[in-house]
């Protein structure tokens, strides 16, 4: 009986915890949505005012709803005045308060400064309305001609004639003519309007681009003498095409001629090659590697692969982790000393946090980092000073966050477990063993062999990037390489010649669901999982697509600004509808 009681009064005392422990929770929600609330409003851009965001709480989190499309984004707190976008924790809102202890402003991408405002945009009356709309769809019609001339001279009259006299003042007249000529260089052209939205705050119109099929809506904000305050544009819909091909033989047919289409309208030069297992199916080259001296761009040529040799990296760690020279959940103070990072940090980063960019780092990347001199990085040891002042973003392994620094440091990892440089390594033990010939972190100082240049789209034609820029490269990006040695890293990855099964299966693991496993990004389709990694820098970008189940392998290579990353997307796209 005492038992009985005694169980039934411990049950009631559990009970009445578990409700407490609710009831302070609900409190506890709710105060931290009454805390967010003051964060809540209408803001103004400080040097547009013609341009608004609008912020509100929703339970944890802020939404900012971007005004001009409507987009919105969402933000978790980090710190009391301080949130990251919850998909995206580089791109952080600072909010300001007055002395009163009021919001005021709040700071964007630590860049773009945004007052808060009880302005709200102009309510125009319905006969207002209905003439902005036809002022909107005037200068949609005019935009779509002028973005479809890819003509600098066409492009800069509207601009001139069309654009508010405001905006004219803050923003050169040829960086508004680049910004509507990337909207070409994006799409290939613009099509007639599918479905148009029209408000009293923006004018919207959707169009077809000419060169894969998707839809991009291109939005407006226009003063009330119909004059443009805002321009932009986003894709809408991913590629549209039918029919689509249906064999192998009609899908190579297809990319010749989709190739060519693109190397006429010059939104191309590199090379692409398309591959089952040994078999070559595609192999294409346009474009030139060097404008000033007209050479052409070869199968030989080397390209930059930006971060593609993450790739490199990963399977050197993973390697050296094979033959007992390391362990991945080991804090990587176990291999690096305190002048690359602080023992404080060193401590908590194991060598699986930087692998699956889990570790907090950032990035060394930014204006210190342009204005260093080139001899600084012709070792590892020169990019020291620019990752050793890192500070944890947040702990490592409770959050994703991709990290050029990360990778760097797996470099120097590589150099203190292998007792050689990170180069010499990877050359010996991924390069050569993968009969990959024309690959390697070049000295751009001394070795300029049938390199490609990079070409930045200007308002009127491009500027060069210098060969990629003057650092040598390092373990997180600037390798070279071409088509058929990044085929040949594809033939031995897959085939057993540089890691075990076992490794592989490490190497492609989702860790955070972020479609990133270690070194390598990660899609899924109906050809099973494909695995590879994209790079890109001012004036060149490329990608990889290995599909180990279908033995495919696609890769894209090219010295223009964002030229290979859709087209690759494009080719994968094709590729899982045809008939195998």
């Amino acid at each position: 009986m005492k038992t009985s009681l005694l169980n039934s009064f411990s049950l009631q005392l559990f009970r009445s915890f578990f409700a407490m422990l609710i009831i302070l929770k609900l409190e506890a929600a709710s105060a931290q949505d009454q805390q967010l609330k003051q964060f809540e409003g209408t803001y103004q851009l400080t040097n547009n005012k013609a341009m608004f965001l609008k912020i509100i709480a929703n339970g944890d989190q802020l939404i900012l709803k971007q005004g001009w499309d409507n987009k919105e984004i969402a933000f978790r707190q980090s710190s009391p005045l301080s949130f990251l976008a919850s998909q995206d924790s580089t791109f952080p809102l600072d909010f300001e308060k007055d002395e009163k202890g009021v919001i005021v402003k709040v700071t964007a991408f630590k860049r773009d400064v945004w007052e808060k405002t009880r302005l709200q945009e102009e309510r125009p009356s319905p006969a207002e309305v209905e003439r902005l709309k036809e002022s909107y769809e005037v200068m949609f019609e005019n935009l779509s001609k002028a973005v479809n001339s890819d003509s600098p001279a066409t492009i800069e009259a509207l601009v001139r004639s069309n654009v508010d006299t405001s905006i004219l003042k803050m923003v050169p007249t040829n960086e508004l003519v680049m910004q509507v000529r990337r909207l070409y260089r994006h799409t290939g052209g613009i099509d007639a309007p599918v479905p148009k939205s029209f408000s009293t705050e923006r004018g919207e119109m959707t169009f077809k681009a000419r060169d894969f099929g998707n839809n991009y809506a291109v939005n407006l904000a226009l003063s009330s003498s119909g004059k443009i305050l805002h321009f932009g544009f986003r894709e809408t819909s991913h590629f549209q095409l039918e029919p689509r091909p249906a064999t192998p033989k009609e899908l190579v047919l297809h990319l010749k001629a989709k190739l060519d289409e693109l190397a006429k309208k010059d939104l191309f030069s590199g090379t692409v090659l398309l591959a089952q297992n040994e078999k070559v199916l595609l192999k294409y080259v346009c474009g030139e590697a060097d404008k000033e001296k007209h050479i052409k761009n070869n199968t030989d040529t080397k390209f930059s692969l930006g971060s593609m040799n993450k790739m490199f990296t990963a399977v050197s760690i993973m390697q050296l982790a094979e033959k007992g020279y390391l362990q991945l959940d080991a804090p990587i103070s176990n291999y690096l000393d305190s002048t690359w990072l602080p023992l404080s940090i060193s401590r908590k980063v194991t060598v699986h946090h930087l692998l699956s960019h889990t570790s907090g780092l950032g990035d060394f990347l930014g204006d210190s980092f342009d204005k260093a001199p080139a001899a600084q990085f012709t070792k590892l040891e020169g990019f020291k000073p620019f990752v050793s002042n890192n500070s944890l973003q947040f702990e490592p392994g409770s959050a994703w966050s991709y990290s050029n620094s990360g990778m760097v440091l797996l470099g120097a990892v590589i150099e203190s477990v292998s007792k050689s440089s990170y180069f010499d390594y990877v050359r010996r033990n991924i390069y050569q063993p993968s009969g990959m010939k024309n690959t390697d972190v070049f000295d751009l100082a001394s070795y300029r062999e049938n390199i490609a240049i990079g070409y930045i789209p200007q308002a009127n034609g491009y500027t060069s990037n210098l060969y990629s820029g003057f650092t040598r490269g390092s373990s997180a990006g600037g390798g070279y390489s071409t088509i058929e040695d990044m085929h040949q890293f594809a033939l031995a990855l897959t085939g057993g010649k540089l890691l075990s099964s076992a490794s592989l299966e490490k190497l492609f693991h989702d860790y955070k669901r972020r479609g990133y496993g270690y070194g390598f990004q990660l899609w899924n389709t109906r050809l099973g999982k494909a695995v590879g990694h994209s790079g890109g820098a001012p004036g060149v970008n490329g990608l990889q697509f290995i599909l180990p189940d279908s033995g495919y392998t696609i890769v894209v290579l090219a010295n223009y600004d964002r030229a290979a990353q859709e087209l690759g997307d494009y080719i994968l796209w094709l590729l899982k509808n045809i008939k195998h």
